[in-house]
């Protein structure tokens, strides 16, 4: 399992929860010629609707969306069923989550490029966030720290609340050994900690050799912090750019390793 240039289309293993058929980011693979295995290690526990009451988005200054998933979870909860209300704005984390809240009717009046928890936080800054601001943070129950941190830092008054928890998968190593394999993909930190969990060291010593596909500067930090060397990042970080710029990266013959700083 090395990188470099090798004959037919590459084989890329999906570690993302979707469907095999209909997932997001296996079909922007395959639409661009590459195989696919789907490999999940993480299953999703939503919280329920009647915890996440849209009334808490009363008197808050902005609310900040940190995923698309996190969209599917508050449209089971009837957020989108009206607009926002009055003097509250909505920031996306990305370009995707952006697509996502739109699709759903809302508005979005902030999302950072580059994007991430740390471009959002720069972001706000920029907007004038002021110390007392009201922010209503719905995400993953194993949300990193950094978005809520940066926010609190700049005198905002965060609100987190958990829409979805995910729990590692069991992983089998015997499933986790192909020598056709030429690249993983993580979309969250949270992938690669079940990954790095669940497979014992002589199974990652194998997966290490394969470069990565990131989906943003924190899956890409989590990914380097495990183990792993060549990490690509997802320019833009949409499911169809993470595709492109890591099935360009296993085109090129000597591909410079591009990852988060």
């Amino acid at each position: 399992m090395t990188s470099g240039a090798v004959s037919g289309p590459p084989t890329v293993v999906v570690t993302r929860a979707e469907s095999p058929e209909r997932g997001r980011l296996g079909c922007a693979l395959r639409e661009r010629g590459a195989r696919v295995v789907h490999r999940p290690v993480l299953a999703m526990h939503w919280s329920e609707p009647a915890s996440l009451p849209r009334t808490v988005l009363d008197g808050a200054d902005w609310v900040a969306i940190t995923s698309a998933r996190t969209v599917e979870g508050l449209r089971a909860a009837g957020w989108f069923d009206a607009d926002p209300p009055a003097g509250t704005r909505v920031a996306a984390v990305g370009p995707s989550t952006a697509a996502a809240i739109r699709a759903e009717g809302w508005s979005v009046a902030a999302v950072p490029d580059p994007s991430g928890a740390e471009a959002l936080v720069r972001l706000f800054a920029e907007c004038g966030v002021a110390a007392g601001a009201r922010v209503v943070l719905p995400g993953s129950a194993r949300a990193r720290p950094e978005l809520a941190d940066g926010l609190r830092r700049l005198g905002a008054v965060v609100e987190c609340l958990e829409v979805y928890g995910p729990v590692p998968e069991e992983l089998d190593p015997t499933a986790w050994r192909s020598e056709e394999w030429r690249a993983l993909t993580f979309t969250s930190p949270s992938a690669v900690d079940a990954v790095r969990a669940g497979l014992p060291r002589s199974s990652l010593k194998a997966l290490w050799r394969l470069p990565v596909g990131a989906q943003g500067p924190t899956t890409a930090r989590a990914a380097r912090e495990a183990g792993w060397r060549e990490v690509v990042e997802a320019a833009p970080r949409t499911f169809d750019g993470l595709a492109r710029t890591l099935l360009a990266h296993l085109a090129s013959p000597s591909p410079p390793t591009r990852s988060a700083s």
